[in-house]
């Protein structure tokens, strides 16, 4: 298995996706040594301390999960950055937000210390072609859908004239 890294900025508008991401990461930490805040109640200067606090039990490691982050202001992008030069070694910072830009200052600083994972649904802002996506993740998932079914699912959406 993979190492962790010291942050991930999970972003997207596919909630299951991010959601699952979010598991992820508990499941390989551990609820007992997860703390999930929101942003709009944890300045980034809290975020950051307790990724550096030491916790009441020896713990391998640490998950702090802030989400909505978007609603950070500069003086807390700029708190994260900071203790993104050098983040804790036994902590993971998990940041979520909505339709954060990979050029963002907050962005730019994880993907420096980590990694930035965007999931987003197909369609948003262009246009997607919604079958061939649905048909992926089934392939995905292992289950193959035969031509009619296929057939079918081009013509939803469709306008009827």
């Amino acid at each position: 298995m993979a190492e962790l890294l010291s942050a991930y900025l999970i972003t997207g508008t596919d909630h299951p996706k991010v959601v699952r991401a979010l598991r992820r990461l508990r499941d390989r930490v551990g609820d007992d040594a997860t703390r999930d805040v929101d942003a709009a109640e944890v300045s980034g200067e809290d975020a950051a301390a307790s990724c550096n606090a030491l916790g009441l039990f020896a713990v391998e490691r640490r998950l702090v999960i802030v989400e909505q982050v978007e609603r950070w202001k500069a003086p807390d992008v700029k708190a994260v950055q900071e203790y993104l030069r050098k983040p804790a070694p036994t902590s993971v910072l998990a940041l979520v937000g909505q339709e954060l830009k990979r050029d963002s200052p907050l962005a730019k600083a994880v993907a420096k210390a980590g990694e930035i994972l965007v999931f987003d649904l197909p369609g948003r802002g262009r246009k997607a072609d919604l079958p061939k996506w649905v048909e992926q993740q089934f392939r995905d998932r292992g289950i193959v859908i035969d031509h009619e079914a296929r057939a079918r699912a081009r013509g939803v959406g469709r306008r009827q004239r």
